[in-house]
């Protein structure tokens, strides 16, 4: 009896499922025309440090890795993270862009900016990242 019922509500729930009304069609197709769902992600833009010991055996790469681990363990959850390493001329600056929906928000800018100068911090710190 107890299996016939679950069948029954498996079968229920897979038809609402699937049921889309006409306004979600058109809804979502206009939505489509616009560009889509917006982004959940914070972009971080690092510029490689251009001073301190053994600076040229830096690695971009492990660099950037070890500054994404960090970043999203931090936002674990909450939103995507994407990690950019520049070339520094001298002139280069890290900077972080907030998705759309929440740019306003001063206090995630300044937690996502905190975030960010320690994760560089500590990168820069750790021997993993150097060749």
């Amino acid at each position: 009896m107890k299996n016939k019922i679950s069948q029954a509500a498996a079968q229920l729930g897979k038809l609402g499922g699937k049921s889309t009304s006409e306004a979600k069609r058109i809804a979502a197709r206009e939505n489509g025309k616009r560009g889509g769902r917006p982004s959940n992600t914070i972009k971080f833009t690092v510029a490689m440090p251009t001073e301190g010991e053994d600076i040229e055996n830096l690695n971009a790469q492990k660099y950037a890795n070890y500054i994404l681990r960090e970043l999203r363990a931090e936002f674990n959850g909450e939103y995507r993270v994407s990690v950019e390493v520049i070339d520094n001329d001298g002139t280069a600056e890290s900077r972080v862009e907030l998705p759309a929906r929440v740019a306003d928000d001063w206090q995630l800018m300044e937690r996502a900016q905190a975030a960010m100068l320690q994760a560089e911090s500590e990168a820069f710190c750790d021997s993993a990242c150097y060749t």
